[in-house]
């Protein structure tokens, strides 16, 4: 019964572990005026931090798309970041602008996947009564 109320104060606290989304604009702020928003066409993406995600689905998961038009400060990197973290699968996500050139912008999108469980079992327990616990708490591979 101890093993079984470890496992449960585990699970606990992997879900109530602190979460962080952010939008910085590069290094150099000086290109953005954030009283005067302005509108970029965006002239490349690139992502970084992906393992198991491919790069190209996590760009259109964003709803960015090379060519489109977006407003800098606005909610359009805003809407971004969340359909990214709406995914469930981050623990961090950025986006940056790496280079503004007139109207055209180049962003990168930098995200901390979650980890995976790839396997688990259940000491000191029988089998029926492990199956039981995999049932309460709803743990998948």
């Amino acid at each position: 019964m101890k093993t079984m109320k470890k496992y449960i104060l585990l699970v606990l606290l992997m879900i109530g572990c602190n979460l962080m989304a952010q939008i910085r604009i590069g290094d150099d702020l000086s290109d953005i005026d954030y009283n005067n928003p302005q509108k970029y066409e965006i002239a490349g993406i690139t992502v970084e931090g992906t393992s198991y995600v491919d790069k190209n689905v996590l760009s259109m998961l964003s709803g960015l798309r090379v060519g489109n038009e977006i407003t800098v400060p606005g909610d359009d990197v805003a809407m971004a970041i969340r359909k990214i973290w709406d995914q469930g699968m981050f623990e961090d996500v950025e986006i940056n602008a790496t280079n503004i050139l007139g109207d055209k912008i180049f962003l990168q999108i930098i995200v901390q996947e979650r980890p995976r469980v790839s396997k688990f079992s259940f000491n000191g327990v029988k089998k029926s009564e492990a199956d039981d616990i995999r049932n309460k708490i709803n743990i998948t591979r």
